[in-house]
């Protein structure tokens, strides 16, 4: 009879497991495999709650956990997460296993193990991802007609079309705007879309074209052959770089990742301890005149102030805060990037936020520092005083820290130079100077700028030999070629009085 019991248990509880998870699934918002060190997209579809919730995705192998708010009743959500070394997960088959939690208000915090399904791996060309509003079940005809692969289709609705986080297009490649969109869709949000990567896909006709978004530089998209198509246009000309995860050139910028180390606020207490025992001896000397019993006392003063000061050292050391910024742009966008590494001395929680108009993610310098930082949070959608902004969280230990990308994307049609007749109208009342940067030497912008690796370029300095000489700028710029620089590209450069520098790449 004693069995009874173990042998409900055992029966029960995968019952339990299953019911737990009943409800609760995630997939990719595409139908395509994952792109190795990208973000991706997946949909989540959980039981409805009341009051709304918190729901939360994380890599089962570590990571950071990616947070969103669902509404009251709201069953379907989108999230961004991170795709590390997809070559580690199962194959047998493909799956991709997370946790996923749901907190709701005076409800104990669930969380289950969900394997996403991944479609079986292809060795053909990743195809392109193409975002568009649920009311248009198939292939737009003008998108049809470029040929070459079928897209891979993402439906969003128009709210998250129009205000969703911006992390959830790092893993777009283009977004479909019909007319109807067109028409009232804002320029701000155009730009911000376009600084996270997604090209802007939309149509000229008779009656409306793009006379709504005039602003925005369209260009004709060329066809598989190399023609252009004379009815669909895209923005921007050159696409912006998109946001990756693991950044390994973040270990070459000098200073960036350095551990915290001491402030002077935190040295000079440090250096006041042997005056302050010696003050407490003295007077418990003066007090007390058994030696016992001064022993006891002096001993009790001296664990006071210790526990004293590092709890003094604690509170008053916060994290340290290295940035490096830069602007770049080209194509009539320009983006204001930002790297901001925080390192602390002792354990404490870090937090940074930024408004839901600039893209704001997590980097890291390696896959195993990503899979190792399980204790960092990014909550997106996030409501406080000062509107919804995105936001950072991480328990950090002694001498850690965390990296996050900041990117305000703005339109400015200044920042379309081909040649040097137009550095003259790109600041020039706060621009020192203004060179060409080609194949990684500098050129100085006094003439046209030269094409190719040229001989008259190659024997111009290389930018790296260069930097030293302007250490007003050396640690932004050097940050921005590290992380940004392409030899096939031409860039100008510009270095404004007392402002990140600038740097132009040039439109084709």
């Amino acid at each position: 009879m004693q069995r009874m019991p173990r042998l409900c248990v055992a029966v029960l509880l995968p019952l339990l497991a299953t019911a737990t998870a009943y409800g609760q699934a995630a997939q990719l918002a595409h139908g395509d495999g994952l792109r190795a060190n990208s973000w991706e997209l997946l949909a989540v579809e959980v039981p409805a709650v009341r009051g709304g919730a918190t729901v939360a995705v994380r890599d089962v192998r570590g990571g950071p956990s990616i947070t969103r708010p669902l509404g009251d009743g709201a069953t379907r959500l989108l999230l961004p997460l991170p795709a590390i070394d997809p070559a580690d997960l199962p194959t047998d088959p493909p799956r991709w296993p997370i946790y996923l939690s749901i907190m709701a208000p005076n409800s104990t915090p669930r969380t289950v193990r969900i394997e996403v399904p991944l479609p079986a791996a292809d060795s053909a060309a990743a195809p392109l991802r193409l975002a568009l509003p649920q009311d248009i079940e198939g292939l737009p005809a003008p998108v049809a007609a470029l040929g070459g692969p079928r897209p891979e289709l993402i439906h969003l609705s128009d709210e998250e079309i129009l205000s969703a986080p911006l992390l959830l297009f790092a893993a777009v490649d283009a977004l479909y705007l019909p007319h109807r969109l067109t028409q009232n869709f804002p320029e701000e949000r155009a730009a911000a879309l376009a600084g996270v990567g997604v090209r802007l896909l939309a149509t000229e006709d008779e009656e409306s074209g793009l006379a709504a978004l005039r602003r925005l530089a369209w260009v004709h998209v060329p066809r598989a052959d190399g023609s252009r198509s004379t009815d669909l246009w895209a923005f921007p000309a050159i696409a912006a770089p998109r946001p990756v995860p693991v950044n390994g050139a973040l270990t070459v910028v000098p200073g960036l990742l350095a551990p915290a180390s001491p402030e002077k606020r935190t040295r000079m207490l440090v250096m006041l301890l042997p005056a302050e025992a010696l003050i407490l001896w003295l007077l418990a000397a003066s007090i007390f005149r058994r030696d016992g019993l001064l022993l006891a006392v002096a001993a009790g003063l001296m664990i006071g102030l210790a526990a004293g000061n590092v709890a003094i050292l604690r509170s008053s050391a916060p994290a340290l805060l290295r940035q490096a910024r830069w602007v770049a742009g080209g194509g009539g966008l320009r983006s204001e990037e930002t790297l901001a590494a925080h390192a602390t001395l002792f354990p404490q929680e870090v937090s940074e936020e930024a408004p839901e108009s600039e893209l704001f993610a997590p980097l890291w310098p390696s896959s195993a520092g990503f899979f190792a930082q399980t204790d960092l949070r990014l909550n997106l959608d996030q409501l406080t005083d000062a509107g919804q902004v995105s936001r950072i969280q991480a328990d950090l230990g002694a001498r850690q820290g965390f990296v996050s990308l900041r990117r305000l994307s703005l339109l400015d049609n200044s920042f379309r130079a081909k040649t040097l007749s137009d550095v003259s109208r790109l600041d020039p009342a706060t621009s020192d100077a203004a060179w060409w940067i080609i194949a990684g030497h500098l050129v100085a912008a006094s003439a046209e700028p030269p094409s190719g690796a040229t001989p008259g370029v190659l024997a111009a300095p290389p930018f790296t030999d260069w930097l030293p000489q302007h250490p007003e700028f050396a640690g932004n710029a050097r940050a921005w070629y590290e992380l940004r620089f392409s030899a096939r590209n031409r860039y100008l450069l510009l270095a404004p009085r007392g402002q990140p520098p600038r740097f132009l790449t040039l439109s084709p």
